[in-house]
Parts: C-alpha cells; structure tokens; sequence
C-alpha cells in the first residue's frame, strides 16, 4: 500500500528537521563546552573551518580573536554559531537522504534526547548549586556600597540586586536543580524540560535585558530545552487547548529482551549517575570552600582614606595617587586611584609582623601598619 503524499513529506520533514537540530545544538553545546574546559581536541580544525566562514562573512581582513574574557558573546562565537548552522544544514540534508528507516529514526531520537537530557541537567546542576551555595553573586562588596547608582553598569546592577538575598538564591538554585533532577529519569523528563524552558528563558532575558555576556549561551539551553520535550507538543496540546483526552506518549523506548542487553543498559544507566554525581561533588567541594573564603571578614577588612602620603620619586603611579583602599572580604582589594581609576588586586596581611602587602599587576606594594585605640574619636 502505498503511502499518501502529505504523510510521506510530513516524514521527510520531521526527519530533516531533527536531523538538523540534532547536530545543530550537539555541536554547539560540544564547541562551547570545549570552549570553556579549555579542550584543545578539534581546536584547530574548528579554528580554521571558523576562519574561512568568517573571512566569507567580514572580508579578507578577519581573523579569529580567542581570548579567555568572560565572555561567550564575542565576534569568533558568533561566527562559530554560524559556522554550526551551515554544517548542521549539510549534515542534516545527507543524514536524512542516507538513513531512510523509520525504526533508526526512532531509535536515533532517543539516544539523542539522552544525551541532551543528561547534558542539560549537568549545566543546570552547575548553575544552581553555585545559587545555592551563594557564589555565583556574591555579598556585596565595599566597593559596590562606596559606588554612586549612576556608575554601575547593568550586568553590576543585576549582579548587586541577586547577590543581596541569600533567600533568593536558595530559591533561584533550587529552581534550576529541581529540573536538573526531574532530566535524569526518562518519566519526568518532560516535566524537567518544562521547567528548565521557564527557569531558562527567564535566565536569557535577563542577560538579554542586562547586558550580561552568556546570552547565546543561555539561549541555547532554552533551545534544547525546547527539544526535549518537542516530541510531546501534540499530547501538550490536547492538555492545555482542549477538552480531549490525551492518549499515552508514542515515543519510542528501547526494550531489551536478553539478560546481556538489559545489564548492558542498566551499567550505562548508573555509570552515567555515577559520573554525574562525582563531578557534582568535585563543583559542591569547590564551591563551598570558595563561599566559606568570601564571607569571612579578614583582618584590616574595610574602607581606608589615604589623607597623606610620602613615596619617593621612582615609587610605582599606584604609590602616587592612591586615594582610597578597599579590603574586602576573600583577600580581595580595590584601589581608587586619582586620574587612573579602580584598579582590582589582591591582598594579604602578617598580623604578627603588622604589614599588609597588596598585590597589582605592575608589582606588589607593601605597607607596615599601626591599629589605633577603637574609642579614639
């Protein structure tokens, strides 16, 4: 019997269509994973393919600008965006002409949202305890509280408004773990999707609205957050629009009927929670230790005037026009400068010795100090 036109194109459609959004957001997630690991594997391949479309792109004169910035929103990643979306509308096109089988399809598409699944909810893990343990936004600092409103730029604003309540990080952690955990079993998936497209999405405003720079990044996760639970758009559908009953899910689950292939799967299952877990652990580890350092007030912590100072003539420009010295919590020091601005550094004081030696780029200062009566007025 043969197939009717309409249906057969609704197959080869859906088979490009996931196809396409299969490699397009493997292969985004690998390269910025890449990226921020620091994994050099297909660096230079990547490099050069990024290259050619850039130079197709801006011109001759591009060249790939990779530096460690904080940043995932520079000129090469939005020329490797696009260097994944030209490679992933190739791959798809051959990947649907070669494999024509509908089992296979079925079969793909589960592995594929497994791998998303678990690769998601590692990210989301990642984000949320960093909320929960309250390092991602910090305490506010002595330099924030000494800063008029007006200086602040949007992502310090943001960055001021969440790290003030430890209450709403617990709240903002927990919302992005909750999904984390719902993605690692198959019959809550969905629900972790749905959740992780809300927690997400307000995420990707944010850095949107608040000129914070991971915005392609986070939109990307609201993508493959979305690609989780595509294959459930109908059955969402009929809950939320209609009156209809809505029949159970049709996507294909993987039955294994020898003892081999159930211990096989089972293995991968826990070796996958397993790796999970530990690397969780390693992130908590971290993070604790990191948040214990930032909010133990360390000795001379505060705000200094300097109201007169005799350097001699060779003494570094910090030394010259040092105006105020901020000790904050985590060994972490700012200094105002007259003309040059906040210049970060580091600090650390010998409390039996009475010297506190800051550390800048262009060298160390050191300084002996004397602690004053309390009650002096």
């Amino acid at each position: 019997m043969n197939q009717h036109p309409t249906a057969s194109f609704r197959l080869i459609l859906g088979r490009v269509l996931f196809g396409f959004f299969s490699l397009y957001l493997f292969l985004y997630l690998f390269q910025m994973q890449s990226f921020l690991m620091n994994i050099t594997v297909l660096s230079p391949f990547w490099q050069w393919l990024t290259t050619h479309t850039g130079r197709w792109l801006k011109g001759a004169a591009y060249v790939n600008d990779i530096h460690p910035t904080g940043s995932s929103d520079t000129l090469y990643h939005y020329v490797s965006v696009f260097t994944i979306l030209l490679v992933a509308i190739t791959g798809s096109v051959i990947w649907s002409l070669a494999d024509r089988k509908r089992r296979s399809i079925e079969r793909q598409q589960y592995w594929a949202l497994v791998i998303f699944r678990y690769n998601l909810a590692l990210i989301l893990f990642s984000y949320g305890l960093s909320k929960v343990i309250k390092s991602q936004f910090p305490d506010i600092t002595l330099l924030m509280l000494d800063t008029a409103f007006g200086e602040s730029s949007p992502m310090g604003l943001a960055w001021k408004f969440f790290g003030y309540s430890k209450g709403y990080n617990l709240f903002m952690g927990l919302a992005e773990v909750i999904p984390a955990i719902l993605l690692l079993f198959r019959r809550t998936s969905l629900a972790g999707a749905l959740l992780s497209i809300g927690v997400m999405g307000n995420v990707a405003m944010l850095n949107l609205c608040y000129d914070i720079p991971v915005k392609l990044f986070s939109i990307h996760l609201v993508l493959v957050s979305i690609f989780i639970a595509a294959p459930e758009l109908w059955r969402l559908y009929l809950f939320f629009f209609t009156n209809k009953a809505v029949p159970p899910t049709r996507q294909y689950i993987p039955i294994y009927t020898s003892r081999t292939g159930k211990s096989i799967y089972l293995s991968v299952k826990i070796l996958s929670l397993l790796t999970i877990i530990v690397l969780e652990s390693r992130t908590i580890s971290t993070l604790i230790s990191l948040s214990f350092e930032m909010n133990q007030h360390p000795p001379l912590f505060g705000i200094y005037t300097v109201e007169h100072s005799t350097v001699p003539t060779d003494a570094p420009t910090h030394y010259r026009h040092l105006q105020q010295i901020y000790l904050d919590n985590g060994n972490e020091a700012n200094l105002r400068l007259r003309f040059f601005g906040i210049v970060p550094s580091r600090y650390v004081v010998d409390t039996v010795k009475h010297t506190l030696t800051i550390r800048t780029t262009p060298g160390s200062m050191e300084f002996n100090y004397r602690q004053l009566p309390e009650n002096r007025n």
